[in-house]
C-alpha cells in the first residue's frame, strides 16, 4: 500500500528566498562558483554517491538525506559536501569531525513540506520515499523534525524534515514520535531514537 501525500508546495521563488536567508545569517568559511554568496548550494545525491557513515548508496534506498558543507576539508574520496542516507547518521559524522577540529559551514536535508511524498507499507514497516534533486532539500536551521514516528528511513527510525512546522506536527499525529527542531537535537535526542526502535 502506498499513500501519497501533495504538499502546499512554496513556489521556488520561496525556496530559493530560504536558502538566501540562510546565506544571508552569517554562515561563512566555504566558497562556492554556483553561488554568490559565498555558501555552497545544495547538490543532488542522485547517482552512486554513497553514505559517509554506512556506504549505502543514498539514491537506492527509502528515508531523508542529509549534505554537510565543511569550511576547509572534505571527505575522503571525493570534493564537495559530505553525504548521508539518513540525518541521524549526518548527525552521529558531523560530531565526530567537530571533535577533530572540522567547522562544518552549512547542512541541507529533504524537505518533506515541499515534495509529494509516499509513505509505502511492505509488510507492516512504513517507509518515506527518497528525494535526492537540489530543489528538494532545504537548510538544515530552518527544519522542524518530526522524531521516532512510525515511518522509518534506510537507517531505521530517523529524524524527519519539514520547513513548515504544521506540516511536521500534522506527520506526528498521523505516525507518532515527536517534534525536535535541527538546533535542538542533543545526544539524548539520537539515544531516544534508538531506545525508540528498540522498543
Amino acid at each position: 500500500m502506498t499513500h501519497t501525500h501533495h504538499a502546499d508546495r512554496p513556489t521556488r521563488r520561496q525556496v530559493v528566498a530560504a536558502i538566501a536567508a540562510a546565506a544571508g545569517a552569517g554562515i561563512a568559511g566555504c566558497s562556492t562558483d554556483e553561488s554568490t554568496t559565498g555558501t555552497p548550494t545544495p547538490v543532488s545525491l542522485a547517482g552512486t554517491k554513497q553514505c559517509e557513515v554506512c556506504g549505502m548508496v543514498v539514491a537506492e534506498h527509502p528515508g531523508p538525506s542529509a549534505t554537510t558543507f565543511f569550511a576547509d576539508q572534505t571527505p575522503e574520496g571525493h570534493d564537495g559536501p559530505a553525504w548521508f542516507d539518513s540525518v541521524k547518521e549526518r548527525f552521529v559524522y558531523v560530531r565526530e569531525k567537530e571533535r577533530l577540529g572540522w567547522t562544518p559551514t552549512v547542512t541541507y536535508v529533504t524537505d518533506y513540506s515541499t515534495v509529494d511524498y509516499e509513505i509505502a507499507d511492505e509488510g507492516g514497516t512504513k517507509t518515506i520515499s527518497r528525494h535526492v534533486a537540489p530543489g528538494t532539500f532545504a537548510p538544515a536551521s530552518e527544519v522542524v523534525y518530526a522524531a521516532g514516528s512510525e515511518v522509518v528511513g534506510a537507517m531505521g527510525v530517523d529524524l524527519l524534515p519539514f520547513t513548515v512546522r504544521d506540516d511536521a506536527a500534522a506527520f506526528r499525529d498521523e505516525h507518532g514520535g515527536w517534534l525536535v527542531t535541527h538546533d535542538d537535537v542533543t545526544e539524548e535526542t539520537l539515544a531516544r531514537l534508538r531506545r525508540s526502535e528498540r522498543a
